[in-house]
């Protein structure tokens, strides 16, 4: 479906498209294994990628870069004039502008509105018009944007309330067509499917109460293998992990250090560990596909049972019978401006006691541990929960129906789209009716 969209747009006047997916894993699974194709499918013009800071793991399972690394403009806080000052001198940065027929970003959710009026009317506005000659939004580069506003909100100060970007001026100049696909790929489980449906939009009803409070009683560690606990806040996270890997029988541990390129951008700094700390018995979770035919993708919990002679850790997954040695691997963004990809080899793994819902986001765990009283954010509970493949793998140990919520700006935007959509269709059905009377006449 996503590929179909692309094609249509790559054949027709710019436009700007918005692309809402329910599942992030399948939003991913689909511009991995489309996405880098569709360039050369479509009179072979390029794909240019780009992704948003805040997804460093989806960014490494594309290979693509952040918005401002893409247009070269550093970290955009200059001047319209100093930012184009920048990207013109960087001879890879004005080819690619040039040459990009399309702009894909992602986790739209997380971009608030201010950001995206300054990204759209501001700096990036300039470059692109600029460099490309186009006085367009972006140069006439078709924008696709991708994401689900029902999960988690912008980032934004204690004091502030988050704004979504479709708030903002600037999303009605830029985006002119919404297409919302609702097929659920993560889960197939349909009691737990019926459950998110609800909980994405804010409600606790009786069915919802009943099924969440009844995964208390699930046991579900096998092997050696426990739940990754989804924490609200980071630190809890942090101190999870580090507790648990202290409290591990035995002193050997196993230090593994990264290996890194000249420089490490943020989003790979910020995702992937310069130093891991390792024991028998500690938990942890693939970070990266590395064999999807034996179920071994991102976010694979395990178990180290022990090194191997070469010094990597074996470990026993949920999907996989026997050990599997995990060596390292390399983990590479690509840098506009330079000819070689930013990389940092380690191995894909990371300790997995607990992670924080922020960072789960895009993941599917085989075990989930979830306690909702300190959830903080609209949609938050809806993130962590929807990590979880089924109702059987999933366990809330502490549950306050007040943490199920929703932003009802959202809720009324999406209702707003598909009003739209049923006034569409009522248009084009009396227009193919009329047009089928006339050619009978």
């Amino acid at each position: 479906m996503f590929r179909k969209l692309v094609i249509q747009l790559s054949n027709c006047a710019p436009r700007k498209l918005n692309v809402f997916l329910k599942s992030l894993e399948a939003k991913l699974d689909i511009m991995r294994s489309e996405l880098s194709q569709a360039g050369g499918a479509v009179n072979r013009t390029p794909l240019a990628v780009a992704r948003f800071v805040f997804c460093g793991v989806a960014a490494c399972q594309l290979g693509g870069v952040t918005l401002h690394s893409f247009a070269g403009i550093g970290v955009g806080r200059g001047s319209a004039e100093d930012c184009l000052t920048l990207a013109l001198s960087k001879e890879n940065v004005v080819k690619q502008w040039k040459l990009c027929t399309h702009l894909i970003v992602d986790e739209i959710s997380m971009v608030d509105a201010d950001f995206f009026t300054k990204i759209e009317y501001g700096v990036l506005f300039s470059v692109a018009r600029h460099i490309r000659g186009d006085n367009r939004p972006f140069g006439g580069v078709k924008l696709i944007v991708t994401g689900d506003f029902l999960q988690l909100p912008p980032v934004c100060g204690k004091d502030e309330a988050a704004k979504f970007c479709f708030e903002s001026e600037a999303w009605n100049r830029c985006i002119k067509k919404t297409v919302m696909l609702e097929r659920v790929h993560r889960q197939d489980d349909s009691r737990f499917v019926k459950v998110l449906q609800e909980i994405r939009v804010g409600k606790c009803g009786d069915d919802v109460y009943t099924a969440l409070t009844e995964t208390k009683a699930n046991n579900f560690s096998a092997e050696g293998i426990v739940p990754t606990r989804l924490c609200t806040h980071t630190a809890d996270a942090l101190a999870v992990n580090t507790h648990s890997l202290e409290e591990l029988e035995g002193k050997h541990c196993k230090i593994f250090e990264a290996e890194d390129s000249q420089f490490i951008p943020e989003s790979l700094r910020g995702t992937v560990a310069k130093r891991l700390v390792l024991k028998v018995n500690a938990q942890v979770m693939l970070m990266k596909n590395i064999d999807l035919s034996r179920g071994l993708s991102n976010g694979s919990r395990g178990v180290v049972t022990k090194f191997s002679k070469k010094g990597f850790p074996m470990v026993k997954f949920f999907s996989t019978d026997g050990e599997i040695e995990v060596v390292p691997i390399r983990f590479a963004v690509r840098l506009p401006g330079c000819n070689e990809p930013a990389c940092r080899r380690q191995l894909p793994l990371q300790l997995a006691w607990a992670i924080s819902i922020h960072k789960s986001q895009g993941l599917t765990l085989d075990a989930v541990e979830v306690s909702l009283e300190r959830v903080f954010a609209e949609g938050q509970s809806y993130v962590a929960l929807s990590r979880a493949r089924s109702l059987a793998s999933l366990r809330v140990i502490a549950f306050d129906p007040s943490a199920i919520r929703a932003n009802k700006n959202v809720i009324r935007y999406y209702e707003s789209i598909k009003e739209t959509a049923a006034e569409e269709a009522e248009e084009e059905f009396i227009f193919r009716k009329r047009r089928k009377l006339s050619a009978e006449f």
